[in-house]
């Protein structure tokens, strides 16, 4: 029998499927693993055991759950936010933002069933927040303890196509103030209240005319559009044409004419806004100067707002831009979103626009406000650069748009396409340079996308694979991968029900998946590395959250069984970078720490009541210890302690393929001699051929008795004692609360036949 030595030398490609065992051939299978259980992968291909987290509050209740989402001002300002039933609960600096004695929070809407639909988009100290249920709300913040949620109040649109039916007529009672509107068919419902209106009217052209003999000015007229002046006579002096936006309150010079006895004037200009006009002789010398100042017959497309319904034929209205007539009027215009019409349900910022999608009347419409105001979709006649733009998807299918991101174009994904949306050439979006082209038919689940770099990462249509979407200059077109292809038996017969990205140390998307569990990819996609790892917890993961304060942290809302009772944390995972003390290791669950003059015993654990917790004190790793009370006895004096709920870390490797002189090891027996492992301050592990079969691999060198074991960094060799199998695999195994890092695996293979 021949002895072969076998080394991998990184884990970058993590956690591969079971249906690949025999994929040997594929460059992945050399870097890859059979199994990455709480262990992360680092992007230079070392694996090390997961970091615990630390209990930073109970949630509000323990009988439903509640969603995590961020608010990033900068990296100095970021809160996590608890959305859970009808209320909303603020963090930030690591703990929970109080007012007084009790967690500070305000009233929402949301039920805790609605909160998966929940999209937000942000600008400086303002969210957006979408839910096809809900009218669009805006959250403020004002102070820590000082937070605002309000109706999004929308101005100037966005209205449905107008109606061209001349049967069906409008009729207002007034132009301005608060009015009724009447019709002779039903057309009105109790769900309008709060919803826009445009109604439009032919306004007849008007004249006032001036006789000028002094220094004086005219009377008003009120238009918009073209307007014209004449002059005739024989005068000395200057007039000017003044207009008003402020019913006349503060003048603005428009044009300016002067005689000398020697001039009159035909002029014509145009005003896009609703105004008043009006002539006055500036400076007056002699003679007399008649003046006919004309509005040209225009059309005013005036705005109101429902406030209450009286049944299908009348309603109450609030007139937000003034009326054109009380006439009765066929050309008219309902708004696109109200309780009839359906909410946003998608938003996101694209250049200085905020972008609204997604509505159940038009599932595949995307609505931008005008540029630098977020609140208005006023469209002008004629267009302007920064007016508001809608468009609707040229789809085959009508499903709907259910995420959008923004990227050098709008990315619009529905359940079973992705559309570029956007001016095309990498321009400005106006209403005149808009076009869309779909980019790949893939479709696109609920949850929000990430954006890494410059690629788009989303879960496909029915939550069970995960892509990435990016701009190819090759092809002109956003395309990606499958990025769990090669992994899919994390995915199959589960979906992912949220996700959010760390960016560092380790570039992790992490994925809740709807049975608790969570799976992390480490992505760098430049160089082609994305690894998946799986996590599991004394739980189930039900939310997660990453914000920027002095680091990336990623925050999670998880749902435990604690002494036989269901309640709901929320956690935040320890920074396994800061620090290389093994006494300030953390390498537990749900779990708090002690710090300060020596104890024998830590109080406050009434958490983790009645379970058995594991204990790193001073850095030594005590037996476990079962929480009574709220406390736990340690034995002895220490002056930091961390406690928390325990985990294993397990890491196995593939089938040791090799290549033999009369063929493949395949099929073959095999037997691991001996492996040496290349660590990474670490300390402590155990090693065998199955985890059924495991020996510890001891570290102690020459620290004094009852010092911690310091962490090491080097190469540990260790005898395994198994038997032939056709793998040669190798399992490693990190029980305690302290850190293990491996780089590399090398093996010593003793051949059978």
């Amino acid at each position: 029998m021949a002895n072969i030595h076998y080394l991998q030398p990184s884990f970058s490609a993590g956690e591969l499927s079971p249906a690949l065992a025999a994929r040997s051939d594929l460059q992945k299978y050399s870097m890859g693993l059979a199994k990455c259980y709480n262990a992360i992968i680092h992007p230079y291909g070392g694996a090390s055991n997961r970091p615990g987290t630390e209990l930073i509050s109970i949630a509000k209740y323990s009988d439903i759950p509640c969603r995590l989402l961020p608010f990033q001002y900068n990296d100095e300002q970021a809160y996590v936010l608890e959305f859970g039933h009808e209320y909303i609960r603020f963090y930030m600096y690591g703990g929970q933002i109080f007012s007084g004695e009790d967690p500070y929070e305000i009233e929402s809407p949301y039920q805790h069933n609605e909160l998966s639909l929940l999209k937000i988009t942000q600008s400086a100290d303002v969210i957006f927040i979408a839910h096809p249920k809900y009218k669009p709300k805006m959250l403020s913040r004002k102070g820590h303890a000082d937070w605002a949620l309000t109706d999004y109040k929308f101005k100037n649109g966005p209205f449905r196509p107008i109606n061209h039916e001349k049967a069906n007529k409008i009729t207002p009672s007034g132009i301005t103030g608060n009015i009724t509107l009447s019709t002779d068919f039903d057309i009105f419902a109790a769900g309008h209240v709060g919803s826009l209106w445009q109604i439009v009217h032919e306004v007849e052209g008007q004249t006032v005319t001036k006789k000028f003999t002094s220094a004086t000015t005219s009377s008003t007229i009120k238009g918009k559009g073209i307007w014209k002046v004449v002059t005739h006579g024989t005068w000395t002096g200057k007039i000017y044409v003044e207009k008003s936006v402020d019913d006349g309150t503060t003048w603005q010079n428009v044009r300016s004419y002067s005689s000398a006895d020697d001039n009159n004037i035909i002029d014509t200009d145009t005003v896009s806004d609703l105004c008043l006009l009006r002539l006055r002789m500036y400076s007056y010398t002699s003679g007399t100067c008649n003046v006919d100042l004309s509005w040209w017959a225009y059309e005013q497309a005036g705005n109101v707002r429902i406030t209450a319904v009286t049944d299908a034929r009348h309603a109450s209205a609030t007139v937000e831009e003034e009326l054109g007539g009380t006439s009765e009027t066929y050309l008219w215009a309902e708004g696109s979103w109200s309780d009839v019409r359906g909410w946003p349900s998608a938003c996101a910022f694209f250049q200085d626009r905020l972008i609204w999608a997604n509505t159940k009347s038009q599932p595949q419409t995307l609505w931008s406000s005008v540029t630098s105001d977020y609140v208005n979709f006023l469209r002008k006649r004629p267009v302007e650069d920064d007016n508001s733009i809608e468009v609707t998807l040229n789809a085959s299918e009508m499903n709907a748009i259910r995420n959008i991101v923004s990227m050098t174009e709008i990315i619009a994904m529905t359940a079973s396409t992705e559309f570029r949306v956007g001016p095309g050439n990498g321009g400005v979006m106006t209403p005149t340079s808009v076009s869309q082209r779909a980019q790949s038919y893939r479709g696109s689940s609920g949850v929000s996308p990430v954006v890494i770099g410059n690629r788009v990462l989303y879960v496909q249509e029915m939550g069970s694979t995960i892509r990435d979407l990016g701009y190819d200059y090759a092809s002109d077109s956003y395309t990606g991968d499958n990025l769990s292809i090669l992994t899919n038996h994390l995915f199959d017969r589960h979906e992912i029900i949220d996700m959010d990205y760390q960016q560092s140390p380790d570039s992790i998307l992490w994925c809740v998946r709807d049975d608790g569990a969570l799976i992390g990819l480490t992505y760098i996609r430049e160089q082609e590395v994305w690894a998946w790892h799986r996590h599991e917890t004394a739980g189930s993961f039900e939310s997660v959250v990453t914000i920027s304060e002095d680091r990336n942290e990623t925050w999670f809302a998880v749902k435990r069984t604690i002494n036989g009772t269901d309640v709901r944390y929320i956690e935040r995972l320890s920074d396994r970078m800061a620090t290389t003390n093994p006494a300030a290791s953390w390498f537990v669950d749900s779990g708090l720490s002690y710090s300060g003059e020596p104890v024998s015993s830590v109080t406050g654990l009434h958490h983790l009541e009645g379970e058995s917790v594991a204990v790193l004190a001073d850095g030594n790793v005590l037996t476990q210890k079962t929480v009574t009370d709220g406390a736990i006895d340690l034995g002895n004096l220490y002056s930091k302690v961390i406690v928390g709920l325990p985990y294993n870390t397990d890491l196995e490797t593939l089938n040791v393929e090799l290549g033999l002189r009369d063929g493949t090891s395949r099929g073959r027996q095999k037997k691991v001699v001996s492996a040496t492992l290349v660590l990474r301050e670490s300390r402590g592990a155990w090693i065998g051929p199955s985890f059924d079969k495991l020996i510890e691999l001891k570290m102690r060198s020459n620290e004094p008795y009852g010092a911690p074991i310091e962490l090491f960094t080097g190469d540990k060799e260790v005898t395994i004692r198994g038997n032939f199998d056709k793998t040669g695999k190798l399992c490693i195994r990190q029980s305690d609360p302290i850190p293990l890092t491996v780089l590399a695996v090398a093996l010593q293979i003793e051949a059978g036949g």
